[in-house]
């Protein structure tokens, strides 16, 4: 115990800090700390509420029965016996000595009322009838099971940090991040010299996906400056408000960042550059994504004046393609606006100047108009092979290209395709379209799933330290 104090300069900073943990529903966190023994001197002579039983069958499990406040001194219940019913659940015993080193029992001195010991243990309960019992506070006890269908019972296994029970999934940051930030605002400078090591290893977990997490800077940011970490720190200095995209292939990049990527090189330097000038002046990508659409539409136009029609020879039934001669390219947006056949999407009905050049592709038709096919289209398209506004049959050019498209968008896990700025906002604000990802966090104390992983021959370990198994899942292992 002195050792333990120096740590904390003193006694009573021991007690504070304990306590915390104690009354947040916390005391799993320390099962490997060398702090755990100290909890039953920090509830000895306190009234039981449930956090504190909760704390006590914490002490059971991990203890057994043998839990003397003082070397030769009496058990705990001889001074606490409001505690009697919280330590029977929880499995501990009676016929074992009332001090250290007697040899009158427990049993002799304290009488377990009928009430009592009509009850089943804990350990011996289904999840459903514990939970009946306890009600969502049965998260702060070490139960072997959980019902964690029954309402509210995981939000608070999440509010308790029991990531050695149940696994994380990307809809816990809701709770976890204003929980996170929570516990270090309310915990006491002497409590923090403990928490801060637990929380590290906790969200170095996190932070190996950090690209595939639901959070948004502003919610990350407040997260680093308690918990700071060196890789994340880095990528969010490179992408700010966009840090989720360094998980993502260039092409991703170059695509939110309304580079034509169908048409010219993506180079890094180049991207970076306008990354730069994205987070600086976010209204520079809709300035760029303008002057391309309005740059191909009056390329496009000279070859609108010139498209001229054969007639048909009469009778043959036959007619043949446009023929392209040039002419001049129209200098107004007005002009260019007459030779355009659409003007908006035909599933979204958004304005085709709001998509990323990529998701593009426009042909003259054989009256000399413009044809803009978005992205959104292209599944319809290519299975029916016409004109969503006119009916008529796409150019066999025309239609490669969709398809072509459509496949590298795949690979490279494009966005669902909707207006650019659209999809920036969801980017930045943390939304995903992709399944949930189920993640274990094995750096938590007493994690069942590090030692399931240890037995188990079903993970295989990558560069980066992060397990997976099945899709989506992921298995984080403390190398320390």
């Amino acid at each position: 115990m002195e050792e333990i104090q120096s740590h904390l300069q003193s006694g009573e900073q021991l007690r504070n800090a304990l306590t915390f943990f104690i009354e947040e529903g916390l005391v799993g966190l320390l099962i490997e700390s060398e702090y755990f023994p100290c909890i039953l001197s920090t509830l000895d002579k306190r009234a039981p509420t449930v956090e504190r039983r909760a704390a006590l069958a914490w002490q059971v499990r991990e203890r057994g029965s043998s839990l003397y406040l003082r070397k030769d001194g009496p058990h705990f219940l001889l001074e606490n016996r409001d505690y009697l019913e919280a330590y029977i659940l929880s499995g501990g015993k009676m016929n074992i000595a009332a001090y250290s080193g007697s040899q009158n029992q427990l049993s002799n001195v304290i009488i377990v009322p009928p009430r009592i010991k009509g009850k089943r243990r804990y350990s011996n309960c289904c999840s459903e009838s514990i939970y009946t019992q306890l009600g969502i506070h049965s998260a702060y006890y070490p139960l072997k099971d959980y019902p964690v269908s029954s309402p509210g019972m995981r939000n608070y296994l999440v509010h308790s940090l029991r990531y050695d029970v149940i696994l994380f999934v990307k809809e816990d940051l809701k709770i976890l991040v204003p929980r996170t930030l929570e516990l270090w605002k309310c915990a006491p400078p002497e409590a923090r010299t403990i928490l801060q090591p637990i929380l590290s290893k906790m969200w170095k977990s996190i932070y190996r996906m950090v690209c595939e997490l639901p959070i948004s800077l502003a919610e990350l940011a407040p997260i680093l400056e308690v918990l700071p970490d060196d890789r994340v720190t880095h990528i969010v200095s490179k992408y700010g408000a966009l840090f989720r995209c360094s998980g993502k292939t260039e092409s991703y990049l170059a695509y939110l960042l309304a580079i034509p990527i169908h048409i010219c090189a993506h180079d890094n330097e180049k991207m970076l550059q306008l990354l730069q000038q994205q987070l600086q002046r976010p209204e520079s990508l809709v300035e760029r994504m303008r002057n391309y659409h309005l740059s191909e539409l009056r390329w496009m136009s000279q070859y609108c004046k010139g498209v001229r029609r054969e007639i048909c020879t009469e009778g043959s039934g036959t007619t043949s393609g446009p023929n392209f001669t040039h002419g001049d390219m129209c200098s107004s947006e007005e002009e260019l606006e007459q030779l355009l056949a659409n003007t908006t999407d035909s599933v979204n009905l958004e304005p085709i100047t709001s998509y990323s050049p990529y998701d593009v592709v426009r042909y003259i038709n054989s009256s000399g108009k413009i044809v803009q096919l978005v992205r959104c289209e292209y599944e319809y398209l290519v299975n029916n092979n016409k004109n969503p506004w006119t009916g008529e049959m796409l150019p066999s050019l025309v239609l490669q290209q969709l398809i072509s498209r459509n496949n590298h968008a795949r690979r490279n896990q494009f966005p669902r395709c909707k207006p650019l700025l659209e999809i920036i906002t969801d980017v930045t604000n943390g939304a995903s379209e992709r399944e949930s990802l189920t993640v274990a966090v094995l750096n938590v104390p007493g994690s069942i799933f590090l030692k399931a992983w240890k037995m188990s021959n079903a993970v295989k370990e990558s560069e980066d330290g992060v397990f997976k198994r099945n899709e989506g899942e992921y298995f984080e292992h403390n190398h320390e």
